[in-house]
């Protein structure tokens, strides 16, 4: 080689990883994202997100990938999953991992992968996508800040002062392993009997509760499942949980404070979750509300119809319609949002609209906890928003 000569390497392939490139694929993602200032790889997906990194459930598939040669220089996972709400089924392409090779930045790549995945998300009909990431890096591919997280703070003062005296936990509290299938039967049974829920395959259901690191419980009365939480590795934050009725509810507070020997607990809870809201707005220290993912909407018809009616499932809505002209990302949405007598109806229109959004503007009036955009409407449509969008710790990726 000449002294002095620089070789500027370029991609050779762009598109999904093969099932050769397991090893490769996993070893770079680690690299990349969990190096620590030593050098050593201190963290691996497979260990933090096992349901989609492990073999078995082939991450290659589902992650498109720019190589130089052999090397991988940079990724973007797309993992598929479908949502029922109120009845109707939507599909969602969730993206993580989205990463580049420190020696191979400002090339693109990034850009590339992120393209690839949403060309694939709209060439397969998805609905939605949601995504966690910095705010403005993502805008750039039609994510925005929404959906609604409500995090009650809640201590053992507020146990003291807000249970009826002489209300004990009598319920048997248990960690779960993989071999409690019983457990997790009934815990897919609660979640499918909601308004909301994303189905899980039982195979991989212990993977899926597990994700992000948290650790999964089960509670029982007499041996009958009456609910589960998770929480966090740091044992503070109860990222999911569900009872079967208020008062398993309450029972299931008091269950998770005594088996983590703390004073005090965040709830991570969804705004439709009415029972668990209602009680934890009477009774908890504090209220933080926050997004809940990064989303992009690539069918506003539906998946404005589908929450609007979840809306209505906890909520009374005032009468009233709109028309809104959506520049969205996969095309010019023109709809009419109604709702009258408690019928809620979002249709194509060809009425002359009231407002006219960007595709992030609409995500915003639709989905987020602010909108500027929202003060414009007639207040009585103001109240519908925002819509009830989430995404529960254990489905992100």
């Amino acid at each position: 080689m000449k002294k002095g000569l620089i070789i500027i390497r370029t991609a050779t392939y762009k598109g999904r990883a093969d099932e050769k490139d397991y090893e490769r694929l996993m070893s770079f993602l680690d690299e990349v994202f969990f190096t620590d200032k030593n050098g050593r790889v201190d963290t691996h997906f497979v260990e933090l997100l096992p349901k989609l990194y492990k073999r078995q459930y082939n991450p290659c598939k589902n992650n498109f990938v720019v190589k130089e040669g052999k090397e991988i220089k940079g990724a973007a996972g797309l993992f598929y999953s479908d949502i029922t709400v109120c009845g109707q089924t939507l599909k969602c392409g969730g993206i993580g991992n989205v990463c580049v090779a420190e020696d191979s930045r400002s090339k693109g790549y990034m850009k590339d992968c992120m393209n690839m995945a949403l060309k694939d998300m709209v060439r397969n009909s998805a609905d939605l996508g949601f995504l966690g990431g910095q705010r403005q890096r993502y805008a750039y591919f039609s994510f925005e800040p929404a959906g609604i997280s409500c995090d009650f703070s809640f201590n053992t003062s507020n146990i003291k002062h807000c249970f009826e005296k002489g209300f004990i936990n009598n319920y048997e509290v248990k960690r779960l392993t993989p071999k409690d299938t019983y457990a997790f039967r009934e815990i897919e049974m609660l979640l499918n009997g909601e308004p909301f829920y994303i189905p899980h395959e039982m195979s991989g259901i212990y993977d899926v509760f597990c994700s992000w690191s948290a650790i999964p419980y089960a509670i029982f009365d007499s041996g009958v499942f009456k609910g589960f939480f998770t929480v966090n590795k740091e044992l503070d934050d109860i990222v999911s949980y569900k009872a079967v009725d208020r008062q398993s509810l309450k029972k299931l507070i008091l269950a998770a404070f005594e088996v983590l020997g703390t004073n005090s607990l965040t709830f991570r809870t969804p705004a439709f979750y009415k029972d668990a809201v209602s009680f934890f707005s009477d009774t908890a220290e504090s209220l933080a509300m926050r997004h809940s993912e990064c989303y992009t909407v690539l069918n506003f018809e539906r998946v404005t119809q589908a929450f609007l009616e979840l809306q209505a499932s906890v909520k009374k809505l005032c009468s009233g319609s709109v028309v809104l002209l959506i520049h969205g990302f996969n095309g010019d949405e023109r709809l009419e949002l109604s709702v009258e007598g408690g019928k809620i109806c979002v249709a194509k229109s060809k009425k002359a609209c009231h407002l006219e959004l960007s595709h992030v503007e609409a995500v915003r009036l639709l989905f987020s906890l602010f909108s500027n955009e929202r003060e414009l409407l007639a207040p009585q449509v103001q109240q519908w928003f925002p819509l009830p969008l989430h995404s529960y710790s254990f489905d992100g990726v």
